[in-house]
């Protein structure tokens, strides 16, 4: 269960296993103005809370976003991820479901720098 919670204390949920709440998210995260709003993304499993706080100081560009994690060989379900693109660094949260997590964070697309 994916949860967003924003700087006014609202929370909203998505469980991206049911198409419904998938659609749903897909039509949130597209929408325009919410990234200056959210302070966490957040993956409910096991009864436990795991979050990622959102970044929100001096950025360029800030995008976010989650899906979820399948495991090929077994043809199913292994965990859900939560992600922030703030810059050139991908920040991301992966959480499986024997409640175990990952947090990476990764550097991509830093402009060219030119020699004056």
């Amino acid at each position: 269960m994916v949860k967003v919670q924003f700087m006014d204390g609202q929370t909203l949920s998505f469980d991206l296993n049911r198409e419904s709440d998938r659609l749903a998210w897909e039509r949130f995260s597209s929408g325009e103005g919410w990234s200056d709003s959210i302070t966490a993304l957040g993956i409910l499993c096991r009864k436990t809370l795991h979050t990622l706080p959102a970044p929100n100081s001096g950025l360029q560009s800030f995008g976010f976003g989650a899906g979820l994690i399948k495991d090929k060989k077994r043809k199913r379900v292994s965990g859900e991820m939560v992600w922030y693109c703030v810059d050139h660094l991908k920040i991301s949260m992966q959480v499986y479901n024997t409640n175990q997590k990952v947090i990476s964070v990764t550097v991509s697309g830093l402009p060219a720098q030119s020699e004056d």
